[in-house]
């Protein structure tokens, strides 16, 4: 087998784990959607809008939420406010995540 072959058979086979590694993760059984306002405390725009956020009722800050990417018309500033959906997922063995969708602050 050539070096041609042992490659694509290599690269057939991590993304073949990357696949079931992804479908192993476990799936929310419940989603609700709740809109919060929270303050632009940093953006970081490189190729993708990475903003930390501040939750105004809480007071709890969310690092590095994924907006989106080439916002390149973005207005996000740094103390601006917005409203953004707050996603509480719920899991089959009752656990919760608390997570922010960010990605309304992205304009393409």
């Amino acid at each position: 087998m050539d070096l041609k072959h042992k490659l694509l058979l290599g690269f057939m086979a991590a993304f073949g784990f990357v696949l079931l590694v992804h479908e192993l993760q476990p799936k929310p059984v419940s989603s609700t959607r709740t809109p919060q306002m929270f303050e632009v405390l940093s953006s970081n725009f490189e190729s993708r809008l990475y903003v930390d956020l501040r939750n105004l009722d809480t007071g709890r800050v969310h690092r590095l939420v994924y907006a989106g990417k080439r916002c390149y018309g973005s207005s996000v500033r740094v103390g601006s406010r917005w409203e953004l959906p707050a996603v509480t997922d719920q899991y089959k063995d009752g656990s919760l995540r608390y997570r922010v969708d960010a990605r309304s602050l992205c304009r393409r």
